[in-house]
């Protein structure tokens, strides 16, 4: 079961990087990448987590999104460093925006409704 999640986790990883592209920000709305975000954040902890339940997954999932939204208001020069790189902006986010928890929130539900629709994730996940 863990290879299914590990396909989904690079599916929304791709997908995700794509709509941060400068060609598709022409065309893709910034909410989307956010959506994006909590949606790999879900099956990143179910990865992790494969034998909790998906309840369980979506508000460790939620919470880590938050947070990490939340932490685009540090504004310590070593925080700010780390985002300046490509990498710490992909993950930490670069400008806080309290409309980007309702996005974070519909990616993470969009996590929890693929898991039970088409994972079985009703219960625990067995390997």
């Amino acid at each position: 079961m863990r290879s299914k999640v590990s396909l989904l986790v690079i599916l929304v990883l791709l997908v995700g990087l794509v709509s941060r592209s400068e060609f598709a920000l022409q065309f893709v709305p910034l909410g989307v990448g956010d959506a994006l975000y909590g949606t790999l954040m879900y099956f990143l902890v179910r990865w992790i987590r494969i034998h909790n339940r998906p309840a369980q997954i979506f508000w460790i999932a939620l919470s880590i999104c938050f947070a990490i939204e939340f932490s685009q208001l540090i504004t310590a020069d070593w925080f700010e460093a780390i985002r300046n790189t490509s990498i710490g902006k992909l993950v930490l986010g670069n400008n806080f925006k309290p409309s980007d928890f309702i996005y974070l929130a519909i990616g993470v539900t969009g996590g929890l409704v693929i898991d039970k629709k088409f994972l079985g994730g009703n219960e625990g996940l067995k390997e």
